[in-house]
């Protein structure tokens, strides 16, 4: 790896562009590749394709590429957006002396820059990551990355959108969050409840506008009919790996809950959909009886 680095450093400090693939290079070259997929798989072709690169994982450890190879090309195939997949194949095939079969891995993403979030995260890892030196610095790769933006994705902005629309009961715009495929996490935890179960977070996976706005009309303060609790927003979120999480009161008061973290996939650069919201509740208030009850 670092001879490689070096390699491409005194090249280009020679005013020269190494080449994408080595002449003397024995990797076979592929008749075709996985397709592209911009989409992201539904989770049961997502976890498979996951499975097989896990697998893939492995075994180029142990420094079988000749195992790692068709288990990368089988996850694509299943999960043509698989980003993991979809790197370590590029990597192997560079590391191989292939540049140009990883060039073709990459080369659709740049092409859907404009519509797809998650080609962007991938591009400038590929700019900025040792592994791809070589190919970042050759003249086809160079061409290739020369506009991909520097600036991470706004999670902040987009988790801060999305918090202050549940506050606000604003449903056409928390429906925009919601995939029309993919579930959402809703995690719930009480810390302060007398039940065990309810202490600890329960997790329910959810799918589509109409749960993701049904979920979101439990903190709707606005409309009186919806008798929603408030919800807490406390301070600035910090994110992480495509999740952004709030500090949660010590106690949560009774009858409100507290944000505690949202996480976003980067479907698109400029609206993502949720792929989890965690929320920490409060006990609840006992209903009183009315007095006519009690006589």
């Amino acid at each position: 790896m670092r001879q490689t680095l070096f390699l491409a450093l005194v090249l280009l400090t020679l005013g020269c562009r190494p080449k994408l693939d080595d002449e003397s290079a024995v990797l076979k070259v592929p008749s075709s590749l996985p397709v592209f997929v911009q989409e992201p798989a539904v989770p049961s072709y997502a976890a498979r394709a996951t499975e097989l690169a896990n697998e893939a994982t492995v075994s180029l450890a142990r420094h079988d590429v000749a195992k790692a190879i068709p288990l990368l090309t089988e996850a694509l195939t299943v999960d043509g957006s698989h980003e993991k997949a979809r790197w370590l194949l590029a990597q192997t095939f560079l590391e191989g002396g292939r540049g140009s079969v990883a060039l073709k891995l990459i080369a659709p993403l740049a092409e859907h820059q404009k519509d797809c979030g998650w080609c962007i995260e991938f591009l400038q890892k590929v700019k900025t990551d040792k592994a791809f030196t070589r190919l970042a610095a050759s003249s086809e790769g160079h061409t290739l990355l020369a506009d991909v933006s520097e600036a991470p994705l706004p999670y902040a902005q987009w988790a801060k959108s999305l918090a202050v629309a549940i506050q606000g009961g604003k449903f056409d715009e928390i429906a925009k969050y919601a995939h029309i495929a993919l579930p959402f996490d809703l995690v719930r935890s009480c810390p302060e409840c007398q039940e065990e179960a309810k202490r600890q977070p329960q997790h329910r996976l959810l799918t589509g506008q109409a749960m993701l706005v049904k979920a979101a009309s439990r903190f709707d303060t606005v409309r009186p009919e919806s008798a929603g609790i408030p919800l807490t927003v406390q301070g600035e979120p910090q994110c992480q790996d495509r999740c952004c999480t709030w500090p949660t009161p010590k106690v949560v008061p009774a009858a409100s809950a507290a944000l505690a973290r949202l996480c976003l996939r980067p479907t698109s650069p400029l609206q993502p959909t949720l792929s989890e919201i965690s929320l920490v509740f409060g006990t609840s208030v006992p209903r009183t009886q009315p007095a006519e009850n009690m006589r």
